[in-house]
C-alpha cells in the first residue's frame, strides 16, 4: 500500500506547540555545537619554527617591487653541532685545528670535514682543506664578531641549526668582469642607498645606510624603518641585512651560488691586525661557497656584492 502524506500549515503546527527556528538562528545553533564542523578546513599544526612570520603582513606587489624572493630555509641541527666542535673549545670531542703541531692541526680539520660530509652531504662545508681555513680558525678563536668595538668584541657565531623564512634579494650571481653581469641591478640599493648597482659598495656604507651607530644595537636608521614600513611590516619587528654565512651556505645548492668570479659580503665581520674587518666569500674561482676570507670594510669593490635579507626578528 502506497504511503499517505498528511499536509500540515505552518500556523497549524504552531498552535500545536511547535517552535518554528529560522535559517539564520540554526546557523547559530550549528556553529555552537561542539560537533558542528569548522568554519575553515582543521590544518596541522606547524612544526616548531615553521610558522611564516610574513603572512598576512607583507606587501607581497612591493616585495617583488624591490626584487625581495621569499626563501624557506631548512635547518641542519646536526650541521650546527659539527660546527660547534670547532668554537666551544670546552667540548671533550672538540676539533683542535688550533693545535700548535700542523699535523694534528691537519688532522683535526679532516675530522671535521669527514664530520660535517656525513651529517650534511648537500651543504658546503666552511672551508677548503689545505687551502683556505680561514674561517672555521678565526671561529675557534672567537675572532668573528657581530660588533664594531675592537675593546669589546661580542663572538658571532653560525645559527645552521636556525629554520626560517627570508625574503632575499633575487639577483643571479655572475662573473663581475662580464657585461652582462654589469648590468644587474637591485632597486632596494636604488632606494637604500642611491645606487642601483649590487657591486662597488663598501660595507662602511652599507652599514652607515641600515644603522644608526653600532650595527649590533639594531637602530634602524629613518630610510631602514621606511623600507619596512613600505613593506606592510613593523620596524620593531622586522630588519634589513647582509645575508650570513650559513644561510649563504644552504642556500647555494638550491639557487646555484658560488659557481662565479665574484665575493659576496656576509653579515658578520672578524676581528684581525687590531681592526674590524668584513666578512665575504662564495667566489667559485677560489673554492666557492666553501671559501671565506675578509676585506676591509671602507673598500668598494667591483668584485664583491650585496645580498640583503629581510628576517623577523621576533
Amino acid at each position: 500500500m502506497a504511503e499517505k502524506f498528511i499536509s500540515i500549515s505552518v500556523d497549524e503546527l504552531v498552535k500545536r506547540g511547535a517552535r518554528i527556528v529560522s535559517p539564520e538562528e540554526l546557523a547559530e545553533q550549528e556553529r555552537k555545537r561542539s560537533d558542528a564542523p569548522p568554519a575553515l578546513p582543521p590544518t596541522l599544526p606547524p612544526r616548531p619554527g615553521s610558522q611564516d612570520p610574513f603572512v598576512r603582513l607583507i606587501n607581497e606587489a612591493e616585495a617583488r617591487r624591490l626584487g625581495l624572493e621569499k626563501i624557506e630555509l631548512e635547518d641542519n641541527p646536526a650541521a650546527q653541532d659539527v660546527i660547534a666542535r670547532i668554537f666551544d673549545q670546552k667540548r671533550a670531542d672538540k676539533f683542535d685545528i688550533l693545535n700548535s703541531d700542523d699535523k694534528k692541526s691537519a688532522a683535526a680539520i679532516q675530522m671535521f670535514v669527514t664530520a660535517w660530509e656525513q651529517v650534511a652531504p648537500n651543504i658546503p662545508v666552511p672551508c677548503v682543506p689545505c687551502e683556505n681555513e680561514y674561517y672555521i680558525k678565526q671561529l675557534a678563536k672567537r675572532a668573528n664578531i657581530r660588533n664594531l668595538d675592537k675593546d669589546n668584541p661580542i663572538p658571532a657565531y653560525p645559527s645552521f641549526d636556525k629554520r626560517a623564512t627570508l625574503f632575499v634579494m633575487d639577483w643571479q650571481e655572475g662573473n663581475y668582469n662580464d657585461p652582462t653581469f654589469h648590468k644587474t641591478t637591485s632597486p632596494l640599493l636604488k632606494e637604500l642607498l642611491g645606487t642601483e648597482s649590487v657591486v662597488n659598495i663598501s660595507r662602511q656604507s652599507l652599514d652607515t645606510a641600515l644603522w644608526e651607530g653600532d650595527p649590533s644595537a639594531k637602530i634602524k636608521t629613518a630610510k631602514h624603518m621606511e623600507l619596512i614600513t613600505n613593506l606592510g611590516l613593523s620596524p620593531n619587528n622586522y630588519n634589513l641585512r647582509l645575508i650570513a654565512q650559513d644561510e649563504y651556505a644552504r642556500l647555494a645548492p638550491i639557487k646555484n651560488f658560488g659557481k662565479s668570479n665574484l665575493w659576496t659580503m656576509y653579515s658578520d665581520y672578524v676581528f684581525e691586525r687590531n681592526d674590524v674587518n668584513s666578512l665575504r666569500g662564495g667566489n667559485g674561482v677560489y673554492g666557492g661557497a666553501s671559501y671565506v676570507d675578509s676585506d676591509s670594510r671602507g673598500s668598494a669593490r667591483p668584485h664583491a656584492a650585496v645580498r640583503l635579507v629581510l628576517e623577523c626578528t621576533v
